[in-house]
């Protein structure tokens, strides 16, 4: 509602970005994404990346007294798997990786789904399962996240550049269709959150246009169709790579890091920053 009174949130009333749980969660030799956090904000689902992106895994934290406690969740199987999305209901989580299937190659992004109960004393996961086609294809399928009514919002490279589609429920599977609209563009984009009240899609892009590398954007469905993506300002894009966001109760989430001055210098990773949704949005999406 807040976005909806005021169309730019004044700077001078946003609080700077701040790294969240620096040494713990943002570490220092690794690359992180926030997947989940709870209501609380003392338990976290994160992805914690090689720095040489070699290797993904997913890790459950919770906040004790002597600090943050992690481990990485059973079917994160120590090769490449992130980003976490759970369903509404969170009986579900979407999760993109490059484990074994019998359709795509080796080595190829595919998006994998789980079964979650949180019932009882503690959670419990499923086996990580293959979406069939025509979700996952013998190209690379990534980033997917959930929309309204079960649908699935994902990126894939099977018609070229890297596009946004979803994936509609149907009697013996999904639907699956290219994002209509001005939402797509030859530079690629990938998904990584929704926001179900003003039916706004989070995405990265390398666009032109952009702050550096990796940008933030927002696009809003509108009788169907995608307005042209809006980039977010400075207190969220920069000079180097920002992706993964996430919106949780009000705040901001997202990953960074800054671009290398030459090849030959240290990779420096990404860290998870967090900041004020209504300010991160700088008018260029709404909550509600």
């Amino acid at each position: 509602m807040l976005l909806e009174m005021m169309e730019l949130a004044p700077s001078a009333l946003c609080e700077p970005p701040e790294t969240f749980v620096p040494g713990e969660i943002s570490s220092d030799g690794f690359h992180e994404g926030l997947d989940w956090i709870s209501g609380t904000g003392d338990k976290v689902i994160f992805t914690r990346v090689a720095p040489d992106f070699s290797t993904s895994e997913i890790y459950f934290a919770a906040k004790k007294a002597a600090g943050w406690r992690s481990e990485k969740l059973p079917f994160s199987n120590g090769g490449y798997d992130a980003g976490v999305v759970f369903s509404k209901d969170m009986k579900r989580l979407i999760l993109t990786s490059t484990r074994e299937s019998d359709v795509a190659p080796e080595g190829n992004w595919n998006i994998w789904s789980v079964s979650v109960s949180t019932e009882g004393a503690g959670w419990r996961f499923g086996e990580a399962a293959f979406l069939n086609a025509p979700v996952n294809t013998d190209k690379n399928e990534c980033c997917a996240v959930f929309g309204k009514g079960g649908e699935i919002f994902f990126s894939s490279d099977r018609n070229g550049p890297w596009s946004l589609y979803r994936a509609l429920p149907a009697a013996n599977g999904y639907i699956v269709e290219k994002l209509e609209g001005r939402i797509n563009t030859d530079d690629g984009a990938w998904p990584s959150a929704y926001i179900e009240e003003s039916d706004t899609l989070l995405f990265s892009s390398i666009r032109k246009s952009g702050a550096g590398g990796d940008d933030i954007y927002a696009s809003t469905r509108v009788d169907g169709r995608w307005t042209e993506a809006r980039m977010l300002g400075g207190p969220v894009n920069k000079s180097g790579y920002e992706d993964g966001a996430r919106v949780f109760d009000g705040t901001f989430y997202w990953s960074s890091r800054p671009v290398q001055r030459a090849a030959e210098d240290p990779m420096i990773p990404s860290d998870i920053f967090y900041m004020s949704a209504v300010c991160a949005a700088e008018g260029s999406f709404s909550l509600e």
